[in-house]
C-alpha cells in the first residue's frame, strides 16, 4: 500500500515575479559612476585623465543579439580635445546561471564611430578598459551571497512572530529562494523567484 505524505497547512510554495524597469538601473549606474574621471598610466608612470562620466542612460536596444543599450554621456578632458562632449553606446545582452544563481553579461559591444579619428582612439583604447572592468563588472551579479543575506535577516523576524500589522503578526521560517527566471522585455526586466518554507499568520485582534 502506497502512502502518499500530505503537505504541512503550514508548508509555503510561492513563485513570485518581479519586474524592474530601466529608470531603476539608470539610477542606480548614475549613483555608482557619474562624475568618475577614466584614465590611464602613462609611460611615466602618472595618471593621467582623459574623460569624465556625466550620465548614463539604460535604453532598449535596437541592435539584434542585445536586449539593453547602455548611452555614455562623456566630456573630454585632454589638452586637444578639452571639454567636448562624447556620447558612447554601450550593447549588452544579460543572461541568467540558474545553477549558480549569477546575472551576467553574456555579450558586449562599444560603438565609439562617428567622434573623430583621435576621440575614437582614446575611446577604444581608454574607455573600453574601463567598461569592461567596472561597469560589465558591477553588472555581473552574484546572487546567491545577496539572498543568502537577506534570508538570514528576514528568518531573524520570523522567528520573532514578525508584526505585520496591529494585531496581526507572521511565524515561520524561509527555507529557500531561488530565482527560476531572467527576461529583459522593452524597457523592463523581469525576474521570477521562487521561495519554499512555511509559516503561520497569528491573529490576535480584529479589531482593523
Amino acid at each position: 500500500m502506497n502512502h502518499i505524505q500530505e503537505p504541512s497547512h503550514q508548508d509555503i510554495s510561492l513563485s513570485l515575479p518581479i519586474k524592474m524597469g530601466f529608470k531603476a538601473l539608470t539610477n542606480f549606474l548614475n549613483t555608482s559612476f557619474a562624475g568618475h574621471s577614466i584614465g590611464k598610466t602613462n609611460s611615466r608612470g602618472k595618471e593621467v585623465n582623459y574623460f569624465k562620466i556625466h550620465h548614463i542612460d539604460a535604453e532598449p536596444s535596437n541592435l539584434e543579439g542585445f536586449d539593453m543599450e547602455l548611452i555614455v554621456n562623456l566630456e573630454t578632458l585632454t589638452t586637444l580635445y578639452k571639454h567636448r562632449e562624447l556620447q558612447i553606446s554601450v550593447y549588452v545582452s544579460m543572461k541568467l546561471d540558474v545553477s549558480s544563481q549569477k546575472i551576467y553579461i553574456d555579450a558586449y559591444k562599444m560603438d565609439s564611430e562617428g567622434q573623430g579619428w583621435i576621440a575614437d582612439h582614446l575611446l577604444k583604447s581608454v574607455l573600453n578598459n574601463f567598461i569592461y572592468d567596472r561597469i560589465i563588472n558591477d553588472l555581473n551579479i552574484e546572487l546567491r551571497p545577496l539572498i543568502d543575506e537577506k534570508l538570514v535577516e528576514l528568518n531573524k523576524k520570523l522567528a520573532a512572530n514578525f508584526e505585520i500589522n496591529s494585531g496581526i503578526s507572521i511565524l515561520g521560517a524561509i527555507q529557500t529562494v531561488n530565482i527560476s527566471h531572467f527576461e529583459i522585455k522593452n524597457d523592463t526586466i523581469w525576474i521570477i523567484i521562487n521561495i519554499k518554507g512555511w509559516g503561520v499568520i497569528d491573529v490576535e485582534n480584529l479589531d482593523l
